[in-house]
């Protein structure tokens, strides 16, 4: 049975695409949408990006709280639970896929959250801080997390592109890197 995270997504693309029918999972025509307007699918998305937007902020103030209350490093907190509380609507979509049999939404979703990520979720900052007459300056020193993030992908790229699949050791080479992150991330914040 299709979940509902993936039907609500599916209706919104394929609404926005032919405005008539959803396919299910065995390419069928199965019912035909309620009339939903252009206008309507906009709006709706509108206001879950409004969501998403104040959503982020009390995220953020939240883990500052708990980076101070329970004097856990910055690191810590950004590195790790704010970035996968960030990351939990990209793990259902590719979680719903997944269950569908279909990987190749599921990693065409991460590598281009992780794209946006990078280059808007550092360049829109920057570019509101001198709107509003800060002179931004972004210092980060620890290079090698960075480097890592570059060999994840490199590897991840490797890895699809011999046989255009990733198994269950491909999977749990990505978890092993991952908690080596974690644990090099709590290194960092204590050294």
């Amino acid at each position: 049975k299709e979940d509902s995270v993936t039907k609500h997504i599916k209706q919104i693309f394929t609404t926005v695409l032919n405005n008539e029918y959803i396919p299910d999972t065995k390419n069928k025509v199965t019912e035909k949408l309620k009339e939903i307007t252009i206008s309507k699918t906009i709006l709706s998305f509108s206001i879950n990006i409004i969501i998403i937007i104040f959503a982020s902020y009390f995220l953020t103030s939240s883990a500052v709280s708990i980076s101070e209350i329970l004097r856990i490093s910055p690191l810590i907190v950004g590195f790790v639970i704010v970035a996968a509380a960030t990351s939990v609507p990209d793990a259902v979509i590719s979680y719903s896929n997944a269950r569908k049999g279909d990987i190749g939404d599921s990693i065409t979703n991460v590598i281009g959250s992780n794209i946006f990520d990078i280059l808007m979720g550092l360049s829109i900052p920057i570019f509101i801080a001198v709107i509003i007459g800060l002179k931004p300056v972004l210092i980060f020193g620890n290079i090698e997390l960075i480097i890592g993030l570059l060999f994840s992908t490199l590897l991840l790229a490797y890895l699809f592109n011999r046989k255009k699949l990733l198994n269950k050791k491909h999977a749990f080479l990505f978890l092993v890197l991952y908690i080596i992150f974690i644990l090099y991330a709590i290194y960092l914040a204590y050294i």
